[in-house]
C-alpha cells in the first residue's frame, strides 16, 4: 500500500486498493473449506504468492481511474470509462494466471499432491480478485474520489527524469533507422555524382561486421552439414570438424558475435530496429536458458527444521534390550551438545513404522532457532563491507547456531558407539535419505557384490556422507536341511519335519490348538518348547518323527546346523533388491550427487543381473520435473487460447508469449547469486511468474491496439502504451517485490523453504519488467509486420473482410441527435406554417355564394 500512497500521493486510492485484499482473500477460504483443503504450508504459500496479484488488479483499476482524473472528468464518469478502457486488459491477465495455474493442480504423483491446493487455491483468490477489481473497486472510486486529487499532477504534466529515459530509448529501439549512429565522422568522401558524403564510424564498421556474421554462419552450416548428411552414413567426424569455432569460442558468445556482426553489416542498415530489439531479447533469453540449466536442482532446499531424525540399527540377533541400551549410550553422547533440547527414542520401530526389535528411531529436538525479522536483518547488515561493524549485536531469542553444524558434530559423536548403524532420514520428502537409490537383482550374490562396489566407491567420494545400504544383512539361524533318500527310505515328508519343527519352536497353527474355557472366554493353550531348549542343536536334532518304521530323530531324516540367513528379503518388480542412501556433503545438492554417482556407476564392472534405478528424493525429483513440463505446456496452450479469444487475433498473442521468457534471467540470476538450487519451492514461482509477466505484456498490447483502434500510427501508439502503462507496471512490480522481502529473508517457521521461491520471483520480476517495458514494444511491431505479410500473400486467394462500421462516439452521437432534434423542429414549424396559409386560403367564401 505504501507504493500506491508513494506514486498517487493520494490517500483514497491508497484505501481503495487495500480494501481489495481482504475482500479477495476471505471469500478466498470460504471455497478452500468447501473444497476440503486444510490451512498447510503450501495453502499458505499459495495465498502468500496471490496477495501481490490479488493487489494488483486493484492497482491498475485505481491507477487508470486516478488517470482519467487527471484528464478533468468527474470521479464518477473517470471510473466508468476507465473501468471500461481497462477492463479487458483485466479480465485477460486473471483467465491467463488461471490457464496456468489450473493445469499445474492435476498433475499426478507424489508432487501432485503438493501442487494441487497449491494451483487452485492462487486460480479461486484471483477469480475474487477479477470481481472485486471489476465491480468493487469502480464503485467505491466513483463516490470516494474527488476532482481535487488531480491537483498538483494534471494530465499533461512534464513527466520525471525516468519517464523522459524510458520514452527516448522506447523510441531508439521502434525507428526505422539502424546500425551505430556515431555523431562524429572519420572523413569526408566525393561520390562519381560529385555529392560529398560523411564517412561515419557505421560505414568503417560495416566490412568487419560482415566478415563476422559470414564466418560463424560458415561454421554452423559445416556443423549442419556434417550432422545431416555426414554423420547419417558415418559416425561424427568430432567436434572440431563439426564446428571449427567451437574449440576457441563457446556456443553462447559464438551467437553473441554473429549477431553483433549482422547488426553493423549491411543487413543491419537496412532492418528496422525493433527487429534487433527482438533479437537482443531472444539472445539473452538463449543465454538466460543456458545460465538456468546450469543451477543445480533439488527436491526442496535444505531446511532448518530444528529436529534430527535418526534411524538406528543394531546387528541382527539383538533383543530388545540391547536397543535400549545402545540407544541410551547414543542420548548420553548428544545430550550435551549445543544447541540439543531432548532427545526421544521409540524403541522397536522404524522412522517409517515398520516393527523391529534391532531398530529404533532416535530423534532429536533442537532449540528454536531464532529466524525473526530483527533478527535477519541485523545479520543481513552485519554482512555488508564496511558498515557491518557498526551495526549493534542484539540479544538472542532462540539458537543462532544452524541446523548443519549441529547435525555434524552429533554425527560425529555417534560414531564413538559400537555396533550401531545410524543414519539421518526425514525431511520434507518424507522418511527417506537425501540420496538414496534402489538395487535390483535377480540373483543374491550379484546384489551382494554389487552393494560391496557401490558402498565402497561412495565412502571414497566427498560429496557423500555415511553411505549404507538398507539390505537384508545375514543374521545367524537354525537351518534344517532334509535327507530326500533317508526320508525317502522312511516314508517321512517334508510337511511332516516342518510340523514337527513348528509346533516344537513356535507352537500349532491356531485353528489345531487346544482351547480352555474361562468365564465365556476360549483361551487357546500354545505348547512349545522352552527358550532354551529351541537354542540347544541336540534337542532339536533329538525330535520324534513318525515314519513306518516308527518314531525316528530328525537327525535321521534331516541335516541340522547353524548357519546364516537373511532376516528379512525384500522384493520389487519380483526381484530382490536394497536400497542404498547417503547424506549429501554441505555445499553440494541431490543433481550434483546424481550426476556424481552417474559418473562413478559404469567404472564398478557391476554384474549383468543388477539394475540400479533412482529412490526417494531423486525418483520423486525426476517425475517433478516431468510433470512440471508437461503442466506448463499445456498452461501455456490455455493461455493462448485465452489470449486468441479476447484480442481477436493469432499472431499478437504470441507477443505476451514471447514475454514469459523475459523472466528467465532474473531466476537464473537470482538463484547464482544467492546459491540456492532449483527445487520445488523455485518451480512455484516460475508459475506465478508466468502470470505477472503476461500481465505487463498485456497491459501494453491492449493500450497499444486501444491507441491504433483511434487512429493513431502504431510506432506512436506503442510509445504511448509504454508512456500510459509504464507506472502501473512497476507500481504492480514494486509492490509485489516488497511483499516477497520477509519471505526472502527467510523470516519465521518454514522460512527455509520459502526464501528460494521469493528470491527467484523477485529476480524474475524486476528483469521481466524492465525487459518487458523495452522489448514488448518492438515484438508487438515485429508481429504486425508478420501479420500484414501474411495478409499480403493470402489476400490473393481469400477475398477481402468487409469492414464493419465504426461506432460513433457516444458525445458525438448525442451532439447529432441534439442538432437533428433542432432541425425536426425547423421542419415541423416549417410544416405548420404552410399548413396555417393553406387554411386561410381554403376558407375564404366563394365568388357564387
Amino acid at each position: 500500500m505504501l507504493v500506491v500512497l508513494a506514486f498517487l500521493r493520494n490517500w483514497r486510492a491508497t484505501l481503495i486498493s487495500a480494501v481489495a485484499l481482504p475482500l479477495s482473500a476471505v471469500p478466498t477460504f470460504w471455497l478452500m473449506d468447501m473444497l476440503g483443503f486444510s490451512l498447510n504450508l503450501v495453502s499458505f504459500l499459495a495465498l502468500t504468492l496471490a496477495t501481490g496479484i490479488l493487489v494488483d488488479d486493484a492497482i491498475v483499476e485505481i491507477e487508470n481511474i486516478a488517470r482519467h482524473i487527471r484528464m478533468g472528468k468527474t470521479p464518477y464518469r473517470a471510473a466508468i470509462e476507465a473501468a471500461d478502457e481497462i477492463g479487458l486488459a483485466v479480465i485477460a491477465t486473471t483467465f491467463t494466471i488461471v490457464a496456468v495455474f489450473v493445469p499445474v493442480s492435476f498433475m499426478p504423483g507424489i508432487p501432485g499432491q503438493y501442487f494441487r491446493q497449491f494451483g487452485l487455491t492462487v486460480a479461486i483468490a484471483v477469480l475474487f480478485s477479477l470481481l472485486v477489481a471489476r465491480l468493487i473497486t469502480p464503485m467505491m472510486a466513483a463516490y470516494l474520489m474527488r476532482a481535487k486529487d488531480a491537483v498538483g499532477h494534471e494530465e499533461g504534466h512534464r513527466d520525471g527524469i525516468f519517464m523522459r529515459g524510458y520514452l527516448k530509448f522506447v523510441r531508439f529501439t521502434t525507428q526505422k533507422a539502424i546500425g551505430f549512429r556515431a555523431p562524429w565522422s572519420l572523413g569526408e568522401r566525393q561520390s562519381r555524382t560529385g555529392e560529398t558524403t560523411t564517412y561515419s564510424l557505421r560505414h568503417a564498421l560495416s566490412p568487419i561486421g560482415t566478415i563476422v556474421a559470414v564466418v560463424f554462419a560458415a561454421a554452423w552450416a559445416m556443423y549442419f552439414v556434417d550432422v545431416l548428411l555426414i554423420s547419417s552414413v558415418q559416425p561424427p567426424s568430432g567436434q572440431l570438424a563439426v564446428n571449427p569455432l567451437a574449440h576457441y569460442i563457446d556456443v553462447k558468445w559464438q551467437v553473441g558475435l554473429f549477431l553483433l556482426g549482422l547488426l553493423f553489416s549491411p543487413v543491419g542498415q537496412v532492418l528496422p530496429s525493433y527487429y534487433f530489439t527482438v533479437t537482443a531479447a531472444g539472445y539473452a533469453v538463449f543465454v538466460s536458458v543456458i545460465l538456468l540449466f546450469g543451477v543445480p536442482g533439488s527436491l526442496f532446499p535444505p531446511e532448518d527444521e530444528s529436529r534430527i531424525v535418526v534411524s538406528v540399527e543394531l546387528p541382527p540377533g539383538s533383543t530388545l534390550d540391547d536397543t535400549a541400551a545402545t540407544t541410551d549410550a547414543m542420548r548420553d553422547v548428544v545430550k550435551d551438545i549445543d544447541g540439543v533440547k531432548s532427545v526421544l527414542v521409540i524403541g522397536g520401530s522404524t522412522p517409517l513404522g515398520d516393527r523391529d526389535i534391532r531398530r529404533a528411531t532416535f530423534t532429536i529436538i533442537l532449540d528454536r532457532l531464532d529466524n525473526g525479522l530483527e533478527r535477519k536483518l541485523i545479520d543481513l547488515g552485519r554482512a555488508l563491507p564496511l558498515v557491518g561493524n557498526l551495526i549493534p549485536e542484539i540479544s538472542s531469542h532462540g539458537r543462532l547456531r544452524p541446523q548443519v553444524e549441529i547435525e555434524a558434530e552429533v554425527f560425529e559423536a555417534l560414531k564413538a558407539v559400537p555396533d550401531v548403524r545410524a543414519f539421518k532420514i526425514g525431511g520434507p520428502g518424507g522418511g527417506s535419505r537425501p540420496f538414496a537409490y534402489d538395487i535390483l537383482s535377480t540373483d543374491e550374490d550379484d546384489l551382494d557384490q554389487a552393494i560391496r562396489k557401490i558402498e565402497e566407491a561412495l565412502r571414497a567420494e566427498p560429496m557423500f556422507l555415511n553411505p549404507s545400504t538398507e539390505a537384508a544383512l545375514p543374521r545367524p539361524e537354525i537351518q534344517i536341511t532334509p535327507k530326500p533318500e533317508e526320508a525317502a527310505r522312511l516314508g517321512v515328508t517334508v510337511q511332516q519335519i516342518a510340523s514337527v519343527v513348528r509346533v516344537a519352536t513356535i507352537g500349532d497353527v491356531s485353528a489345531a490348538l487346544g482351547k480352555l474355557s474361562i468365564d465365556n472366554r476360549l483361551v487357546p493353550i500354545r505348547v512349545q518348547l522352552d527358550e532354551a531348549s529351541r537354542d540347544n542343536l541336540a534337542r532339536i536334532s533329538a525330535l520324534k518323527i513318525g515314519s513306518q518304521a516308527g518314531p525316528v530323530p530328525l537327525s535321521a531324516v534331516a541335516t541340522v546346523e547353524v548357519a546364516e540367513g537373511p532376516s528379512v528379503v525384500k522384493r520389487l518388480s519380483r526381484q530382490r533388491v536394497a536400497t542404498l542412501g547417503a547424506d549429501i556433503a554441505p555445499g553440494f545438492v541431490l543433481d550434483q550427487a546424481t550426476a556424481r554417482f552417474q559418473e562413478i556407476l559404469p567404472t564398478l564392472g557391476l554384474p549383468a543381473t543388477v539394475k540400479v534405478t533412482p529412490s526417494g528424493d531423486a525418483e520423486i525429483q525426476a517425475e517433478l520435473l516431468g510433470s512440471f513440463v508437461n503442466a506448463m505446456v499445456l498452461g501455456v496452450l490455455l493461455m493462448m487460447f485465452v489470449l486468441i479469444l479476447l484480442f481477436h487475433s493469432v499472431l499478437q498473442p504470441m507477443t505476451i508469449i514471447f514475454s514469459l521468457l523475459l523472466s528467465v534471467g532474473g531466476v537464473a540470476t537470482a538463484l547464482i547469486v544467492t546459491q540456492n538450487p532449483l527445487s520445488m519451492p523455485v518451480l512455484i514461482g516460475i508459475l506465478m511468474l508466468m502470470g505477472i509477466v503476461a500481465k505487463n505484456a498485456i497491459l501494453l498490447i491492449d493500450f497499444a491496439i486501444e491507441m491504433r483502434a483511434r487512429g493513431m500510427k502504431r510506432i506512436e501508439a506503442v510509445i504511448e502504451a509504454g508512456h500510459k502503462r509504464a507506472q502501473p507496471i512497476v507500481m504492480t512490480s514494486i509492490a509485489m517485490s516488497a511483499g516477497m522481502l520477509p519471505s526472502a529473508l527467510g523470516v519465521g517457521e518454514g522460512g527455509a523453504f520459502r526464501a528460494p521461491m521469493a528470491i527467484a520471483v523477485i529476480g524474475g520480476i524486476i528483469v521481466s519488467t524492465v525487459l518487458s517495458l523495452v522489448v514488448v514494444p518492438s515484438m508487438y511491431l515485429v508481429m504486425d509486420d508478420l501479420s500484414r505479410a501474411i495478409s499480403w500473400v493470402f489476400s490473393r486467394f481469400i477475398g477481402k473482410k468487409e469492414v464493419e462500421p465504426v461506432a460513433p462516439d457516444p458525445l458525438v452521437m448525442a451532439d447529432a441527435v441534439a442538432r437533428n432534434q433542432v432541425d425536426v423542429g425547423i421542419l415541423q414549424n416549417r410544416i405548420a406554417a404552410l399548413e396555417a396559409s393553406l387554411g386561410r386560403r381554403n376558407s375564404k367564401p366563394h365568388a357564387a355564394e
